[in-house]
């Protein structure tokens, strides 16, 4: 009986005690999270983190501040607001309601964070409607997802018009997380503001990746923008239609490449009415630890100016390809390929003009005879392609234009012809 009372007095000790402990498991990896989610946006700084412990359910509130002169820029349009100085600001709010419960389709979970964001901007807050739910197993993987039924709202203090279309985003993580898998489609977004209108989306993510040693992101994904357009004040527009952007980082021990292929089905400017783009290409054989230093510094807003932290990403072994550049404009088409790639062995003090005069290459430039035409400004002088073959830059081989292209010692040649590249000074 003793021993019976004994258990039943532990029992009831757990149940007592286990969710204030959940919890506080529970809040230490949502600031695991909301770190990484700072270290992994340009210039995020997390400025203030509040907690209230709850026995069963606890809440915070978390604000990161956006330092990046990108988030300035665009904090400045919403507003109307030109000389604003303030950086705008991510503010998290978070209901945690400590485990264990039955989540993550069905089995038991260590907790469930119901979580708000909202953009600060000014004094204007904007609420960003919908909610992100995190579950959080027992062994701390879990599963992100939010959702949004969309928003229509007009900044007060500006001129600024949003419109947002619903939105679903699932991202699951490792306990450590290290590794993520994305999917969902982020809904259209529609903006207009003091200089014209903007248009994104939707935007279909596909992405899986895996936080290396080195300090960044590897792995590959797939974005699908089903449309971008942007119209000014004047009238004028540009419009793209069916972006897909493959990326892939790759690393191989001590090294890394970086690969990337663009295709646009179709485009529109002043100058084209209907186009279609394909871009792909690599940067290979990085330094992988250096790179992972450089970018740490790029994270916290502070590009490094000093030589070693540049260069300490190019080794001999680096080398740059553009496999294609094609586009093909009302008729019309150009394609471009160059590869190029360090020729003598860069050391990790070398500066920025060393290391273009280390730079060799070669391409190859293919246009048609309105192509050129087309794209510049006095393109209905037919003196300006004329000129171009007159002296050399351009061949005429059939009823193309075509131009061979070589870097090497600091100097590009156009089918021989030389052009002194503006070093910098070491």
């Amino acid at each position: 009986m003793r021993r019976i009372i004994q258990l039943m007095l532990l029992s009831l000790a757990l149940v007592c005690l286990a969710p204030a402990a959940i919890g506080r498991l529970a809040e230490s990896r949502q600031q695991f999270l909301i770190d990484s989610l700072a270290d992994n946006i340009a210039g995020a700084d997390l400025i203030t983190d509040q907690y209230e412990t709850g026995w069963i359910t606890s809440r915070s509130i978390h604000r990161l501040r956006l330092d990046d002169p990108a988030y300035v820029n665009a904090a400045r349009e919403l507003t109307g607001i030109p000389n604003l100085e303030e950086s705008p600001e991510l503010v998290i709010r978070s209901r945690i309601a400590h485990g264990p419960w039955p989540l993550l389709e069905g089995r038991p979970g260590l907790a469930r964070v119901h979580s708000e964001v909202a953009f600060l901007v000014g004094q204007d807050e904007i609420a960003i409607p919908g909610v992100a739910i995190t579950d959080i197993g027992l062994d701390a993987s879990g599963v992100t997802v939010f959702q949004s039924s969309g928003v229509e709202t007009t900044v007060e203090s500006g001129s600024a018009f949003i419109r947002w279309h619903p939105t679903e985003l699932r991202i699951s993580f490792d306990r450590q997380v290290r590794n993520l898998d994305s999917l969902g489609t982020i809904g259209e977004l529609e903006f207009l503001g003091s200089n014209g209108e903007i248009r994104f989306g939707p935007v279909r993510v596909d992405g899986r990746s895996t936080y290396t040693t080195h300090g960044f992101w590897s792995g590959e994904s797939r974005l699908n923008v089903a449309a971008f357009s942007m119209t000014g004040t004047d009238g004028a527009s540009f419009l793209a239609e069916g972006v897909d952007l493959d990326l892939a980082v790759l690393p191989d021990g001590d090294l890394v490449d970086h690969r990337y292929d663009v295709t646009v089905d179709r485009f529109s400017s002043p100058r084209v009415d209907n186009g279609q783009l394909h871009l792909a290409g690599a940067i290979e054989r990085l330094d992988a630890a250096a790179l992972g230093r450089l970018l740490a510094m790029r994270t916290e807003a502070r590009w490094p100016n000093d030589r070693q932290s540049w260069t300490g990403v190019f080794s001999a072994a680096s080398r740059f390809r553009l496999q294609e550049f094609l586009m093909e404009a009302d008729g019309e088409r150009a394609r471009l390929e160059f590869e190029c790639h360090l020729g003598d062995t860069i050391d990790a003090g070398t500066g920025p003009g060393e290391l273009l005069r280390a730079l060799q290459g070669q391409g190859t430039v293919e246009l048609s005879e309105g192509f050129l035409p087309m794209m510049i400004v006095n393109g209905n002088d037919p003196a300006a392609v004329e000129s171009l073959v007159a002296i050399g830059y351009l061949r005429r081989i059939e009823d193309r234009l075509v131009a061979e292209v070589r870097l090497g010692g600091g100097l590009v040649t156009i089918n021989g012809l030389p052009i002194p590249l503006p070093l910098p000074a070491d």
